[in-house]
């Protein structure tokens, strides 16, 4: 099986796998292509499987090695988020933000591993090579938050749906016409709304909530079975 048997979502990551390499909202180009670097190496990463084993997730005294573009905090964030979700936690968040790291930019850290998971997992189930990384362009970040963010029990600022405005509005009513409901996922990546979309739009075309999406398919409720499942096995954060 190819990813050819999935037209649709291969078709949304050709077209939105490139755009990582641009500036987002608070990275540039060059530093959304580091970070996608870095999940890919928190994969085969020894710190990474110390501290999944140790009894602390700050287990391990070395730290990361650094990329060029990055700082030894963003490197350590990526590896965190890629390789140990289950236990980030608010302390985490707030010492990121202590250690160099605007919230913002935490938030749209976290987009752009869950972009790279989400293509790498698919090509790897399908038997095909993950795909080369994005070429890097110039230019700066937006470094825009959009209007309505508040921080109300959560770590970073969000936007309530009735809220948003411009592209986020839009991205809001996509995920609403399609799931019935806006996302507490799709709130948290509010502040960083370029890959919100980047997200979602891979996303969204290999989530169904109204029964298979081809003939002869898993149910929802099959799916949504294998999902929880994989989830507590992987022990998924959300």
């Amino acid at each position: 099986m190819t990813l050819d048997a999935l037209p649709e979502a291969e078709a949304a990551i050709v077209a939105q796998w490139p755009l990582l390499g641009a500036a987002g909202d608070w990275w540039t180009g060059a530093e959304r292509v580091a970070l996608i670097a870095e999940t890919r190496a928190a994969r085969s990463c020894a710190l990474c499987d110390t501290r999944r084993r140790a009894l602390s997730p700050e287990a391990g005294a070395e730290p990361h090695a650094a990329r060029e573009s990055l700082s030894a905090t963003a490197v350590d964030a990526v590896h965190r988020v890629a390789s140990d979700p289950g236990r980030l936690s608010s302390r985490w968040f707030k010492a990121c933000c202590a250690s160099g790291l605007e919230a913002a930019q935490v938030v749209e850290l976290g987009g752009v591993v869950g972009c790279t998971q989400f293509v790498d997992t698919l090509a790897q189930a399908l038997g095909r090579a993950v795909p080369a990384l994005p070429e890097a362009q110039a230019g700066e970040p937006t470094r825009q938050f959009p209007p309505g963010l508040e921080t109300k029990n959560a770590w970073a600022p969000m936007v309530a749906p009735d809220a948003a405005q411009g592209l986020l509005k839009a991205l809001y009513q996509g995920v609403q016409a399609q799931a019935g409901f806006v996302f507490n996922v799709v709130r948290a990546l509010s502040v960083a709304p370029q890959v919100c979309l980047n997200f979602f739009r891979m996303f969204m075309t290999s989530y169904h909530t109204d029964g298979p999406a081809v003939a002869d398919a898993l149910s929802r409720t099959q799916v949504e079975f294998l999902a929880a499942s994989t989830s507590a096995h992987n022990d998924c954060f959300y």
